[in-house]
């Protein structure tokens, strides 16, 4: 599987120390699952492509959230809602500083209402 990293995540991925990326399930037409193999790049398709490593997948768990101007709500991992201390726990472990960063990044990245995809990690 290949996944493309913002230039603000390639340090923290090439390191080792972001271990996990939540990305939407879109029109993606291969499902991520253990055992695969992630491909990890930033620059994708420029003139600046750089492989930061691969990695075995280890884990994917399926994440809806409600993405909007206030932030995230409504988080479910799996069929858990996740608590505030959780939502922060997740944010943290995919290289934002808080909930609130995380929260920031996806109303700016993402449409409003509900976010279906993974974590995969």
């Amino acid at each position: 599987m290949l996944l493309n990293f913002q230039r603000v995540f390639a340090r923290s991925v090439w390191e080792g120390k972001k271990r996990q990326t939540i990305r939407s399930a879109g029109q993606r037409q291969h499902v991520p699952a253990i055992g695969d193999t992630a491909h990890c790049y930033t620059g994708l398709r420029t003139r600046r492509t750089l492989k930061l490593g691969s990695w075995p997948i280890e884990r994917v768990d399926v994440l809806r959230m409600d993405v909007g101007h206030w932030g995230l709500r409504n988080a479910l991992l799996g069929a858990q809602p996740l608590s505030h201390w959780e939502l922060m726990n997740l944010a943290v472990a995919d290289g934002f500083a808080s909930s609130q960063a995380m929260g920031r990044w996806f109303a700016a990245n993402h449409p409003p209402g509900e976010f279906y995809g993974w974590v995969i990690g």
